[in-house]
């Protein structure tokens, strides 16, 4: 291997030495930059242990679980991890841990909630997430988003508002979507955590289903057939979706690349996708064109909750947004309790993170404790610095001292997503149960939704009950041998 491929490269050393630590990085996004400084600032602080990075677009996590991983430390994605336990080296005892020169919180601490809802059913963690958080949600063209005479369009508090809006766009000659079809789960997740919420999101995506006596039931298919936030949140699609012109022709068979670079160039107004996209179409004046948009609140929440119409949901938004109302909208916002209120400004700062990205160790790896020495760099206050300050994203963990993040140059993108960040809680999927990742589920549908209502010349698309009926079928008639797989029955 050559020096030069490697960040902060010494010297030729032996490889799987135990005091050689090779890191295997997927990189995805948000390139390689952050973790090359880390790994730098890591060298240089060491008298010990001497690491170095191996990056490419190859996703080699998988390599863990055959038992002939030549990495020492791997950062990527392994949804199945916990299917492979054996070949894994728990991080109990790391998260456990203070970071040498921090007298604030435990790894596990900045960590928060993950930790609990990533373990393996036997109570140990043998993955955890990465350091900094990127925002998932509609991005939008500002040039796309104006009216003829040039009269920027109001954003959209709700989703009857965002289908008003895409017929508005069509009309005026503008195409509302272009997408890569696997990017809108991480907006229609959103919306079924807005509608579901907080508790009831992952009783779903752990397949805990709860009857009318309030009685929860394990690994239940009914979780996921009988939940009305996702008949609601695909609903929302088909209105989005299915109209002839709402999409950009023949979008469903885009990639993800051909997507963003036909909606960088303007073919669309509005994209599902994440904070990464600044990145991948290198910044500059593209990425002065983009927003992120507030993902709308999922109107279905109106009926929910009592509210009797969109329009007064929509001034509840705006409200918990912090818009000035005028005296007979304040009325209307008054007239409902501070319960519906709170409800409303839950679901307004829900987001959906997809699945945590996982950094993992193989267990018969020659460099254990240098490894581990490098995720305690890592983690450390130092090393989330350095990851945002490379990418320009806030942190995802909590720092133990009073640090603080250089936003000067960070992109006007970049700092509206952190303004949205702010106030956001981000939903992810942890598949930490065996009737999950024992049987090779990633993600709570089997038929595309995008792909079965998004509007094709040729026809054949389904309504959104067709599509409810079909996934529901198809859900029930696979439960029986994932049971038998996750070896529940």
């Amino acid at each position: 291997m050559l020096c030069g491929l490697f960040a902060g490269c010494k010297a030729k050393k032996q490889a799987n030495s135990a005091t050689d630590v090779e890191v295997i990085y997927w990189e995805t996004g948000y390139g390689r930059a952050w973790l090359d400084n880390i790994i730098k600032a890591f060298n240089d602080s060491q008298d010990v242990y001497h690491a170095t990075l191996v990056s490419s677009a190859e996703n080699r996590t998988g390599e863990v679980s055959r038992g002939d991983a030549t990495g020492d430390l791997y950062i990527g994605s392994s949804n199945n991890c916990n299917a492979y336990k054996e070949y894994l080296y728990p991080l109990d005892d790391f998260l456990a841990t203070k970071v040498d020169g921090e007298n604030g919180l435990t790894v596990a601490q900045k960590m928060g909630s993950f930790i609990e809802n990533n373990k393996h059913p036997d109570g140990h963690v043998y993955a955890i997430s990465g350091t900094f958080g990127g925002l998932n949600a509609i991005m939008y063209n500002v040039d796309k988003m104006k009216d003829p005479d040039g009269k920027p369009y109001k954003l959209p508090n709700t989703t009857d508002e965002l289908v008003d809006l895409c017929l508005t766009l069509y009309s005026d000659g503008t195409t509302p979507f272009c997408h890569y079809a696997d990017y809108w789960y991480y907006v229609y997740e959103a919306w079924i955590a807005q509608y579901e919420g907080e508790q009831a999101f992952y009783d779903i995506w752990n397949c805990v289903y709860t009857d009318e006596n309030s009685v929860k039931h394990e690994d239940d298919v009914r979780a996921i057939t009988e939940s009305k936030g996702r008949y609601e949140a695909y609903k929302v699609l088909e209105d989005l979706l299915s109209p002839k012109g709402y999409t950009y022709t023949n979008c469903n068979s885009f990639n993800h690349t051909t997507a963003q670079t036909y909606f960088l160039a303007g073919y669309a107004a509005m994209q599902p996708n994440g904070s990464w996209i600044e990145n991948e179409m290198g910044g500059g004046e593209a990425a002065a064109n983009i927003l992120p948009m507030r993902t709308p609140v999922i109107s279905a929440l109106a009926d929910k909750l009592g509210i009797k119409s969109d329009r007064h949901l929509s001034m509840i938004v705006d409200y918990v947004d912090g818009t000035t109302l005028s005296d007979s909208e304040m009325a209307v916002v008054n007239s409902y309790s501070e319960e519906v209120i709170e409800e409303v400004r839950k679901a307004r700062g829900m987001y959906y993170g997809g699945h945590p990205g996982h950094t993992l160790i193989p267990s018969y790896s020659n460099c254990i404790d240098g490894a581990i020495e490098l995720l305690k760099f890592m983690y450390s206050d130092e090393g989330i610095k350095i990851a945002c300050d490379t990418v320009g994203s806030p942190a995802a963990l909590k720092f133990s001292g009073d640090v603080q993040l250089d936003d000067s140059k960070w992109s006007t993108f970049m700092k509206e997503c952190n303004e949205i960040k702010k106030t956001a809680t981000v939903m992810s999927s942890y598949l930490n149960k065996p009737i999950m990742y024992l049987t090779g589920v990633d993600h709570l549908k089997i038929n595309c939704p995008v792909k079965s209502m998004t509007y094709r010349t040729d026809g054949g698309i389904l309504n959104i009950d067709q599509y409810w009926a079909k996934e529901v079928a198809a859900w029930e008639a696979k439960w029986p041998q994932m049971l038998i797989d996750a070896g529940l029955k």
